[in-house]
Parts: structure tokens; C-alpha cells; sequence
């Protein structure tokens, strides 16, 4: 399979005029009309309607990736009060939804009201898209980049 995605991606490589490297990037291609078609976020895809533009939001039927946002503290912290202050802040129900709205972004929650779920990025279940399995990708990590790379020279 590992062959195969990478035999894909030179065919359609020809489709391709950028690889975007920052998210306001894509934003602008859209916005400018230079794409009509990019892979983005859904945050940022709403934010793009609210201004007008006539764009809209797809999450595949073989699904997409995802990204999980972490937090650490490190153990030596003289803050790490204040940082579990902030946390439980923010899983408020109340500070969680004013949040999402802020950035439309789902913040994860049990039982989320519908300002949450409304939101593009949002999905019922974490197997409803895509998670790297990192301990296959950081072995041949190099691999994949350069092949990527090879791609892009094409």
C-alpha cells in the first residue's frame, strides 16, 4: 500500500500547483480564487464563510486525519496550580462553548450541546477519522519525506 499511495500522489501530482506551508496560505488561495480546491480545516473553512466567500467543507467517506491538541506541565513547575486552574477554566461547559464559537473549533466534551456539534471539524466518534500510528511512521519517517520530496520535484 505504501507504494501504491505514493504512485497516486505523482499521478495527481500534476493537479498540483502548491503545497501550502501555512494555514492563512490556503485560506488565501481560496479567497483569491487561484484554488478550487485545497485540504484545510474546518475551523478555518467556517471562518472563510462568515466573510463571504462561497466555499464549503467535506470530510470524505474514507474519512481524514486528525490532530489532537495536548497538554503537558512540566513536574518541576512552580505554575502547576495555575495551570490546573486554567484547564478546568476551560472545560467549563460555558467557557468550552464560548471557546468553540471563538475559533470554531469543537472543544471535547461529554454530551456536547449543539453549538459543539455544529462545528465542521466535529465528529461523533475519534473513529470517525484518521490517527497516525506513530510507531510505524517514525521508523521510516525519512523514507516518506523523501519520497514526498521527490514528488514535489516532479
Amino acid at each position: 500500500m505504501f507504494d501504491e499511495v505514493f504512485d497516486e500522489m505523482a499521478e495527481l501530482h500534476e493537479n498540483v500547483f502548491t503545497y501550502w506551508v501555512a494555514g492563512d496560505e490556503w485560506m488565501r488561495l481560496l479567497r483569491e480564487e487561484q484554488a478550487h480546491l485545497v485540504e484545510g480545516w474546518g475551523g478555518r473553512t467556517e471562518t472563510l464563510m462568515e466573510d463571504g466567500n462561497p466555499v464549503d467543507y467535506v470530510i470524505l467517506e474514507e474519512g481524514c486525519l486528525t490532530y489532537a491538541t495536548g497538554f503537558a506541565i512540566v513536574d518541576e513547575s512552580d505554575m502547576k496550580e495555575e495551570v490546573y486552574d486554567l484547564l478546568n477554566f476551560i472545560y467549563e461547559r460555558e467557557n468550552a462553548v464560548s471557546l468553540s464559537l471563538g475559533h470554531n473549533y469543537p472543544v471535547q466534551l461529554e454530551g456536547p450541546p449543539e453549538e459543539i456539534t455544529e462545528r465542521f471539524d466535529y465528529v461523533e466518534s475519534p473513529d470517525d477519522v484518521v490517527w497516525f500510528n506513530w510507531e510505524e511512521i517514525l521508523p521510516i519517517q525519512d523514507e516518506i519525506e523523501g519520497r514526498f520530496d521527490q514528488i514535489k520535484s516532479l
